[in-house]
Parts: C-alpha cells; sequence; structure tokens
C-alpha cells in the first residue's frame, strides 16, 4: 500500500467512521453538524446524515477495519460505498453524487486531522494580509486619530450583509475594508451566529472560488450595490457609474498617473451623496478594491 494524501484522507474517513459507530451521541462526521443552508448546529441532521453514510445497501454493518480491507484506500471506493444511502434506486452509473454527500467527504480528501486544508487556505489568505499590509491597516495605532475610516468601515459592512439579503443564490464579492470588517464580526462567534436570526441564515465565508467565477460576481455585486445604495462600491477617487467602468479599469487607474489625475478633477466636480459609505478622498480608494481572495455563496434558505 501507497501512503499518500489520498490514503492519509481515507484512513481519517474510517477513524471518523468507528468513532461514530462506537459513539453516535458524541460523535459525527465532518460536515455533518452545522447544516450548510442556514450555517447553523442541527444535531438530529447531523444523526440523520451519519445513518445514511452507513447504508450500504443489502451488505452487513461493516465494522472499519474490514472495510479497509475490503474497500481499500481510494476515495472512488468509499464515495461508492457511500452513495446508496443517499440516492436508493437513482444509485446508478452516470447519476451525479448528492450535493450532501459531497459536502460529508470533501474535509475527508486532504490529510490531516483537521477537517480543513489548513496550507491551502493559508496560502489564499496571504494576498489578502498583503494587502492589508500595504494600505498600513496592521499597524499599531493607525486608526487611533482615523475614526472615519473604521465607522465607514462598519457602515459598509452592514451595508454588505443587507446587500445579501437581496442576492439569494448568488455570489458576493466584498471589498477589501469590507472583508476585514467581515473576518473581525466572524470572530465573535456569538455575535456572527445571531445573523441567522436577522437575515435567515449565517453567512459562509468562502474562499475557494476561481478567478473566472469571482469577476463575474464581483461585476454582479458592484451593480447591485448602486442600485441599492445609489453610490459605487469601489471607487478610485471619482463616483463613476460602476456600469461604465470595468474591474480592470478601476484597478488601472489607481496605479496610472493619468487615472489619478482624472479622478482628482471628477472628485472636485462631484457632490458624494452618501459619504458614509463612501470616499471620493484618493487616499481612501485602496479600502474599496474588490477583495479578490475570495467571494461568498447566499444560499437561499427557503
Amino acid at each position: 500500500m501507497t501512503f499518500d494524501r489520498e490514503t492519509l484522507g481515507v484512513h481519517k474517513f474510517y477513524n471518523d467512521m468507528e468513532k461514530c459507530i462506537k459513539d453516535p451521541a458524541h460523535h459525527v462526521l465532518g460536515n455533518t453538524l452545522v447544516d450548510y443552508k442556514i450555517g447553523l448546529p442541527m444535531p438530529e441532521l447531523a444523526k440523520k446524515l451519519t445513518g445514511l453514510i452507513f447504508k450500504f445497501g443489502s451488505e452487513p454493518t461493516y465494522a472499519p477495519k474490514l472495510l479497509k480491507r475490503d474497500r481499500g484506500w481510494k476515495f472512488r471506493n468509499v464515495e461508492a460505498m457511500c452513495r446508496y444511502g443517499f440516492m436508493h434506486e437513482g444509485n446508478v452509473a452516470g447519476n451525479p453524487t448528492p450535493k450532501e454527500l459531497s459536502i460529508i467527504l470533501a474535509p475527508y480528501r486532504h490529510a490531516g486531522s483537521f477537517l480543513m486544508d489548513l496550507a491551502s487556505a493559508v496560502l489564499r489568505q496571504m494576498t489578502f494580509i498583503d494587502k492589508m499590509a500595504n494600505m498600513g491597516w496592521i499597524e499599531v495605532g493607525r486608526f487611533e486619530e482615523d475614526l472615519n475610516t473604521l465607522m465607514r468601515c462598519v457602515v459598509r459592512y452592514h451595508a454588505f450583509l443587507d446587500l445579501m439579503t437581496t442576492m439569494p443564490g448568488k455570489f458576493v464579492v466584498p471589498t477589501l475594508d469590507i472583508d476585514l470588517a467581515w473576518h473581525t464580526h466572524q470572530l465573535l462567534c456569538t455575535s456572527y451566529r445571531k445573523l441567522h436570526d436577522i437575515m435567515g441564515m449565517v453567512p459562509d465565508h468562502d474562499d475557494k472560488v476561481n478567478r473566472g467565477t469571482l469577476s463575474t460576481a464581483w461585476d454582479s455585486t458592484a451593480e447591485a450595490w448602486k442600485a441599492r445604495f445609489g453610490v459605487p462600491c469601489s471607487v478610485c477617487g471619482c463616483l463613476e457609474p460602476i456600469k461604465s467602468v470595468s474591474t480592470g479599469d478601476i484597478i488601472l487607474s489607481v496605479f496610472s498617473h493619468k487615472g489619478k489625475e482624472k479622478a482628482q478633477q471628477s472628485r472636485e466636480k462631484i457632490k458624494n451623496p452618501r459619504p458614509d459609505l463612501v470616499s471620493v478622498e484618493d487616499i481612501d480608494a485602496d479600502e474599496t478594491h474588490p477583495s479578490d481572495h475570495n467571494a461568498v455563496a447566499i444560499i437561499d434558505p427557503k
């Protein structure tokens, strides 16, 4: 037997499975306890999903040690074993694996004792941390004399949450300042859970999104923000309508001398109707760039 990433992941699945069989009151399989649609713990749902995993058709309930021998160390065999409980008569070749089962198996597809691929997660966050550092936002005392920026950041985050409720089933992309507020809010677990009472869900901060999807999602987010609040979500010192400005143009204008001159001229002519949501000062432009390390999928809980 070859020990590789897949083998270690399957080994972790078998170990968790054994714990669930021995002590079902205190153990569940990965990604079964929290309902991904609303973000709340659902113990009864966890028991139901775990029970479905253990239905192997006409086969008897195997002990994990026997499964290791009979099913081997390939994920395709583990997935094939688990499909029956979820699909029953629909478990035929060609039918896709149910989403719920894919979500349960996801944390076991990588090595390690955690239900998250921490190495990949750290790599995805590196660009975000670099941008925070480049803006000077992680410097000690950065906001002691600049409360306006923090207050605007909080207001924009609340507006972003409001926007989420109007876009069920779509990807919503935050800007850098909103993303930092979002990360901070998640550290306050009890408060963050209360979003379910307000929004009907607990937003999942999923950063595993490819660039193509991210770009399209940002365009729709910016357009929806402008329509709802009357000002652009991201600016480079001017209040030009988002519809007429591509993401590439927005980012390019920050780094080009010509773009900054144009922004300064526009800023002098335009009155800002929502200073609580957007600043027309060039120094504040960088914080409103789209946070390109993630997007969030809003699942309609209804």
